[in-house]
């Protein structure tokens, strides 16, 4: 991977991206500066929406020092993939749709990155058992799928 792009990524995984902050101003619209039921209930789903970005990042960071235990390292455009697509694509929706409690949703995204990584090693093929890339995941993701507990939510299916 070139050192440039490697380093970008990093850059965007240590960001503010999902702060609490960030995700409120995102939240707001005309319509729920008008509605004070409409605000408060943005206000509380940024707030646990950045506890969960926070739960991701843990879990990334702990994965990686394990990795780094055994010489492995998980890249960062791996870090960066899996905070993007876990809070975008599983905890957003889930969130905003309500079908799965606080401690259930964290639960869950630790178990399934954990679960994913540790896949993606097995068919990254040689160069995985040293450096996790986001394409070994994705691999890993598409061979995995049914094994994650986050599918019986039915996010992607057709």
């Amino acid at each position: 991977m070139d050192e440039q792009i490697r380093e970008e990524y990093k850059l965007l995984y240590e960001s503010g991206l999902f702060s609490r902050r960030s995700l409120f101003a995102s939240f707001i619209s005309p319509q729920t500066l008008r509605s004070p039921q409409g605000w408060s209930e943005k206000m509380s789903i940024s707030r646990e929406f950045s506890r969960d970005s926070i739960e991701v990042r843990r879990t990334l960071d702990e994965v990686e020092k394990r990795l780094q235990q055994t010489g492995q390292v998980l890249r960062s455009d791996a870090k960066f993939f899996l905070l993007i697509n876990f809070m975008q694509m599983v905890a957003m929706p889930l969130r905003f749709t309500q079908r799965v409690e606080t401690r259930e949703l964290r639960d869950l995204l630790r178990n399934d990155i954990g679960f994913l990584v540790d896949r993606a090693i097995e068919v990254g093929g040689p160069r995985a058992k040293k450096d996790i890339s986001a394409h070994a995941v994705i691999d890993a993701l598409s061979r995995y799928w049914p094994n994650l507990k986050l599918s019986r939510f039915r996010l992607w299916e057709d």
